[in-house]
């Protein structure tokens, strides 16, 4: 059980997810990727999905006074975050055609986070449920179709 807590507070299963639709983008689309585009897009996506959780976890239950202790509870957040940083950059290294559409979705992502940002002028993105619904479904759809499309034009025309 406490595996799959593990796995399941650590955003694991759903960047399994974000790997099979990738997958399934190679298949419907006959193209064939490297196994470094699905590793990006794992770590990638667990790299995010834990940056989202360890700043609204913060936002949510903790004040600036309390920092030095938010960090050595969220350790463990903090450390699959550095591992998946790592072999994201590691497996962009091996994708340079890539990068734009990386680029594009980290934006995507700081989108995302913006309601958890401590800035007065951004507390009417509080309210904006509906779009962080929309925004994380147009960010889904364009990493696990984006990254692997790119990264076969650029193949196709070096073949050229």
């Amino acid at each position: 059980m406490r595996l799959l807590q593990f796995i399941l507070s650590h955003s694991f299963f759903i960047s399994f997810c974000a790997v099979a639709l990738c997958f399934q983008t190679c298949q419907f689309l006959n193209i064939s990727v490297n196994f470094y585009v699905f590793g990006l897009v794992f770590f990638a996506t667990l790299s995010s999905y834990n940056f989202y959780w360890f700043i609204s976890n913060y936002d949510f239950s903790y004040k600036a006074t309390d920092l030095r202790n938010y960090f050595i509870e969220r350790k463990s957040n903090i450390f699959i975050l550095l591992i998946s940083g790592s072999g994201m950059l590691f497996c962009l290294n091996s994708l340079p055609a890539v990068l734009p559409v990386v680029l594009v979705a980290i934006f995507l992502t700081l989108l995302y986070s913006v309601p958890l940002w401590p800035l007065k002028k951004l507390t009417f993105t509080h309210k904006a449920g509906f779009l962080k619904t929309v925004l994380l479904a147009f960010t889904w759809a364009f990493v696990t179709v984006m990254i692997p499309v790119q990264q076969n034009i650029k193949i196709d025309v070096v073949a050229l």
